[in-house]
């Protein structure tokens, strides 16, 4: 066993535990395969509960060994923690609050795997809270709507709102110094997310008791919350990416947001007259996705414009991921290697945490670089504690759960991706990787058996109709 509080020369280590946080396994497809599962198994375990998985680790968290350095780094006090190495049961950085940012990656992967039972109480959470949000808003901004901040306190108030406890109103030339005042892209995402599992489900309780009063709210805010310019068409400023542009003006993440979302809930006929007419008025008055040429190559810009950078995440690869207007099977995928090519942020955290380039460049279809990112990824684990699989602490906690369901999410979309016309099979695979798959999309389940760069076994469900089906040449 290892003996803890001893000197890292003292102790004695567990089988499969690296000191270095880098696991060494040589086969790479089987450490994604078995990080993927294992990311399913940890969700299973805990995901059926009135509140959402915390993506801080969850019901994981356990005695962490810390080291001298880490332990005054989080207190400040070197003399009373001066040996005290192990923290207690309990311990997550980030405290209590649901981080949208965050929690997202646990859930999008649930719906390719089938888990759909294990996304309700993430709906739930967030949905049990809209009156209170409604209110909020009201109170707040003087408008009707309902946002969705990006750190909520599990009662559904404010975090990081500064002196007044309170964003600031949305008036030209104004921008607090913190990092969520004017970003409310939670709020649609949430609403993309929601369109997904009612696509994946067929669920049409839950489309007229959850997704349109939620839709109709969170459309409706950003309707009240802009102003239009002479032409009517809405202006976002000031405004947000994310948290990394500041100051900004039309945000990529929100225009394709609204984008998506209206888009999908036109086509797929969700709501009543009154519905579409919202749905409709949103898509006519907003502007354009941000876009610009280089040397002849057209890429996604963050914003129309902004002032300054302060974190670290792509807002421009936004209408890639979460919401997919962009990619391989759209057909559009120069466009987003033109991006990821000049993307604010490249590997942050060296693949690790809740970042999202292996996702964007399996949109791109770029089967090298979403490999080799996946392999930085899960070949991380903890020092602090016996498991290897274990995401590592920093910046998130250990086990860090959005690390496990981001590249599961990537590991989906190498195999599958698909618009409301198509399945894509095999986008961004290995074929020198023999896998044997079971993959849900919004069309069906697809079952599909590739062995030495042939695929021997494919089977859809009575749903999903063979001739959607786009398969690369050779395959079969």
């Amino acid at each position: 066993m290892r003996k803890l509080g001893l000197p890292e020369n003292e102790r004695e280590v567990l089988y499969g535990e690296h000191s270095n946080g880098k696991r060494q396994e040589k086969d790479i497809a089987a450490l994604i395969s078995q990080n993927y599962q294992m990311f399913r198994y940890f969700m299973a375990t805990q995901g059926r509960g009135a509140v959402p998985v915390k993506f801080n680790g969850g019901l994981f968290t356990q005695q962490l060994l810390l080291s001298f350095e880490d332990k005054t780094k989080r207190s400040g006090d070197k003399d009373t923690l001066r040996y005290g190495l192990l923290s207690h049961p309990d311990d997550r950085l980030w405290g209590r609050r649901f981080t949208f940012q965050n929690q997202r990656h646990l859930y999008w992967p649930l719906l390719g795997s089938g888990d759909t039972d294990l996304i309700r109480p993430f709906f739930n959470y967030y949905f049990n809270l809209l009156p209170h949000r409604k209110a909020v808003t009201k109170e707040w901004f003087g408008h009707d709507g309902a946002y969705l901040r990006e750190n909520i306190e599990p009662t559904g108030m404010e975090r990081d709102c500064g002196n007044i406890g309170k964003p600031l109103k949305a008036e030209p030339g104004t921008m607090a110094g913190h990092y969520h005042d004017m970003y409310f892209t939670s709020t649609l995402e949430l609403l993309a997310m929601m369109i997904n599992y009612a696509e994946y489900t067929k669920d049409c309780c839950f489309v007229e008791k959850q997704l349109l009063p939620y839709a109709r709210e969170a459309i409706r805010f950003y309707i009240n919350h802009y102003k239009k310019d002479e032409k009517g068409k809405l202006v976002l400023d000031p405004a947000m990416v994310l948290e990394t542009f500041w100051k900004a003006k039309n945000p990529t993440p929100d225009i394709s947001g609204l984008t998506y979302c209206a888009k999908n809930l036109l086509s797929l006929k969700y709501g009543n007259d009154n519905d579409c007419k919202l749905w409709n008025n949103i898509i006519k008055i907003l502007p354009k996705i941000p876009l610009s040429t280089y040397d002849g190559k057209q890429f996604i810009l963050p914003a129309e414009k902004y002032e300054y950078k302060m974190n670290a995440e792509n807002g421009e690869l936004y209408p890639v991921f979460p919401f997919n207007l962009y990619g391989k099977a759209h057909g559009n995928e120069e466009i987003v290697i033109n991006t990821m090519n000049r993307r604010t942020v490249k590997d942050a955290f060296g693949c690790a945490c809740w970042t999202q380039d292996q996702i964007d460049w399996a949109y791109c279809g770029d089967t090298i670089k979403v490999v080799e990112g996946l392999e930085k990824r899960f070949k991380l684990s903890s020092t602090q504690c016996r498991f290897p699989l274990f995401g590592r602490e920093n910046p998130d906690s250990c086990p860090d759960f959005d690390h496990f369901g981001s590249g599961s999410f990537a590991f989906q979309r190498m195999l599958v991706q698909e618009t409301p016309n198509i399945i894509y099979l095999f986008p961004a695979w290995p074929l020198s990787w023999d896998v044997d798959f079971k993959i849900h999309t919004s069309h069906g389940v697809v079952e599909c058996k590739l062995k030495d760069g042939k695929i021997i076994k494919l089977k859809t469900s009575s749903k999903t109709s063979r001739k959607i089906l786009y398969i690369p040449e050779g395959l079969l």
